[in-house]
Order: C-alpha cells, then sequence, then structure tokens
C-alpha cells in the first residue's frame, strides 16, 4: 500500500493509487494486501530460505511498511535514510511502536553491522 515511491529527482506515485482505483471502480475494498507489510509476504521469506526471525534484519527505507513488517513479524528492524524516510520523520516516529532498531545513513553501512557480528 505504499503510497509513493522515491526515484531520482523525486517520488512517484505507488501501489496505494492501483489499490484506490480497484477499489474506486469496483465499490468493493480490497480484502488482502500481500505486500509489505503483509504477515504473509514475511512469512512466505521466512520459509523459502529457511530462516527464523530472530536471524534475520529487515532493511528498508519506509516506517509504515518495511519496518511495521519486520516488527510484526519480530524481526530487527534498520531504515536507510536515503529513501523515503528522513532525519525529521524518524524523529516524529521517536515514540512509536515504529522505531526501528538500527539507522543507516545508507545501505552501504550495513556492512559495519553484518562484519561486527
Amino acid at each position: 500500500p505504499d503510497r509513493t515511491c522515491p526515484v531520482e529527482g523525486g517520488e512517484i506515485p505507488d501501489c496505494a493509487g492501483m489499490i484506490a482505483a480497484i477499489e474506486a471502480v469496483t465499490g468493493k475494498k480490497v480484502e488482502i494486501i500481500v505486500g509489505k507489510p503483509s504477515p504473509i509476504m514475511i512469512q512466505a521469506a521466512l520459509d523459502m530460505m529457511g530462516l527464523k526471525p530472530e536471524d534475520c534484519i529487515l532493511i528498508g527505507d519506509r516506517l509504515e511498511t518495511d519496518i511495521k513488517m519486520g516488527k510484526d513479524a519480530g524481526i530487527a528492524t534498520g531504515i536507510v535514510l536515503t529513501g523515503v524516510t528522513d532525519e525529521k520523520t524518524l524523529s516524529e516516529y521517536r515514540h512509536s511502536s515504529l522505531q526501528p532498531d538500527f539507522v543507516f545513513s545508507s545501505i552501504a553501512d550495513v556492512e559495519n553491522l553484518l562484519i561486527g557480528r
């Protein structure tokens, strides 16, 4: 249900627009969303890779989908500040259940976390 997708130079509409269009023309509410933050999606990924939630970290750029999915699944979470979420947005959520476990300036910083273990 992402509203926007970050691209070079700004953002473009994302899947939420398609969901709204389908709902508008059919008059029916979408019953199941399988994409982020769906528990169906994360469970399928864990099962396919044979992993347990406690052995993973979910890294994304959006608090309400990526980080929510990880938190709901009991997976450690990390936010990358090069996408949708910036420092200001992150500070607005500082007392929220969507506060990530790790904050990365860029995806390149993830290597430091992995090497440190």
